[in-house]
């Protein structure tokens, strides 16, 4: 399992993490660098699921005010970068995201299990 965490100026941290079953789990924001266990705890975030298709992570997710979107991310060596999101409709295209937005891979010993 890999997850991925991108820092945003001098103080807000958040993470993506990508199960082996293909389930997804992103945590929220943070003024520090997550822990060990906050990062194995999928109490607080937001699921979904994902696929890899050539060098694209494709993740799907679902929140009450935008319903279903995809989120595209590339990968490149150790960091993935959103490229883009859309809705969910029934083509391949996306709205590219303007300046992209990397996430570095770290390694810690994560534990916990998707349980969703």
């Amino acid at each position: 399992m890999n997850f991925y965490v991108h820092q945003q100026g001098d103080s807000i941290y958040s993470f993506k993490r990508f199960f082996e079953n293909g389930r997804y789990f992103s945590g929220g924001t943070r003024k520090n660098p997550p822990t060990n266990e906050y990062l194995n705890n999928t109490c607080s975030g937001s699921y979904g699921h994902y696929v890899l298709k050539n060098d694209t992570i494709i993740v799907e997710t679902h929140n009450a005010s935008a319903g279903y979107v995809f989120h595209y991310y590339k990968v490149n060596n150790s960091e993935i970068k959103l490229i883009g999101s859309k809705h969910r409709k029934f083509d391949a295209k996306y709205s590219p995201h303007s300046e992209g937005i990397k996430f570095k891979f770290q390694k810690v010993n994560l534990y916990s299990k998707s349980d969703w």
